[in-house]
């Protein structure tokens, strides 16, 4: 059961559940169907929950530049299968993750620990009994249309379900 700290530029993403994946040096302590405490400023007196959720997966990750300095970050799935991401596949896991794009992510992790950079995505879904502060619950509204890209899944079928569904957000998710 991990607790992970983010940085104040990512902790409303993270409360609003927007941002329910991060990339860690380490998986230490992360498994799937494991609970992640989710808080902002640990260790200070301005320590603050921002929610909870249930890791759904923990995959090893690399991102780095080709030789051209194009950014790439390259997934290796559960099953060992690598999945290179590139241009606006890597623009989707770098939103997912916060940024803007994933030129700015790349430079945030070489600027940080430096190119080309390994370590794990942790992926995962608001916890049913921790809504974090700010976020309405959709329960009571069965009438609501599912997702016509993620079909309710919650995960974007066009990126091997690794990243949030860019249409919803992934608000679908089970």
């Amino acid at each position: 059961m991990p607790a992970y700290n983010f940085q104040p530029r990512f902790a409303a993403l993270v409360e609003s559940g927007q941002k329910r994946q991060t990339i860690r040096q380490t998986a230490k302590g992360a498994t799937r169907g494991s609970t992640a405490y989710l808080y902002t400023g640990q260790r200070t007196a301005n320590c603050r929950k921002l929610g909870e959720g249930t890791i759904t997966d923990v995959l090893a990750i690399e991102i780095g530049r080709h030789a051209c300095s194009e950014p790439y970050a390259c997934i290796t799935e559960r099953d060992g299968k690598k999945t290179h991401l590139a241009h606006e596949h890597l623009d989707s896991l770098a939103r997912a993750d916060g940024f803007a794009n994933g030129e700015e992510m790349a430079e945030w992790f070489e600027a940080q620990y430096g190119l080309p950079f390994t370590g794990y995505l942790h992926q995962w879904v608001a916890s049913t009994n921790a809504t974090p502060t700010g976020v309405v619950s959709n329960m009571g509204h069965e009438d609501d249309a599912e997702c016509s890209r993620c079909r309710g899944d919650g995960m974007d079928p066009c990126n091997d379900y690794l990243l949030p569904c860019p249409v919803c957000g992934g608000r679908d998710a089970p």
